[in-house]
C-alpha cells in the first residue's frame, strides 16, 4: 500500500502543508554556526491500524543548504520519528513514497 503524499486526512499538522506526507522542512538557519533549538519534527505512528511502515524504507536529508537530520528513531515497524533543520532543509523517505505492509498485530 502506498501513501498518497498529498492527502493529509489522517494527519496532525502545524503550518500549511506544501510537501508530501512523511517529509518535513525547516528554515531556521545554520545550526553549525549558531546552534538553533528549533528543529522541525515528524512522527509516523500506525499502531492499531493493522499496518506497519515498510521496513525497507530509508530516511535521510533530501534537500537544503547544510541540511541535518537528527534523532531518527524507529521504535517498532509501526512508529518512526525524526527531526530536521538548517537553511530550508528537507528530510524524509529517501527510497520513494511511504509504503505500508499488513502487520501481524491482529492475527
Amino acid at each position: 500500500m502506498e501513501v498518497n503524499g498529498l492527502d493529509y486526512t489522517f494527519t496532525l499538522l502545524t503550518g500549511t502543508p506544501t510537501i508530501p506526507y512523511g517529509e518535513i522542512t525547516d528554515c531556521n538557519g545554520e545550526a553549525f554556526r549558531s546552534p538553533c533549538p528549533h528543529f522541525a519534527s515528524a512522527t509516523i505512528n500506525t499502531k492499531g491500524t493493522g499496518l506497519v511502515i515498510d521496513p525497507s524504507l530509508t530516511w535521510e536529508t533530501l534537500d537544503g543548504s547544510y541540511p541535518e537530520m537528527r534523532d531518527f528513531k524507529k521504535s517498532t515497524d509501526s512508529e518512526i520519528s525524526f527531526t530536521c533543520a538548517e537553511w530550508c532543509a528537507t528530510c524524509g523517505p529517501k527510497s520513494g513514497p511511504i509504503t505500508f505492509q499488513v502487520s501481524n498485530e491482529f492475527s
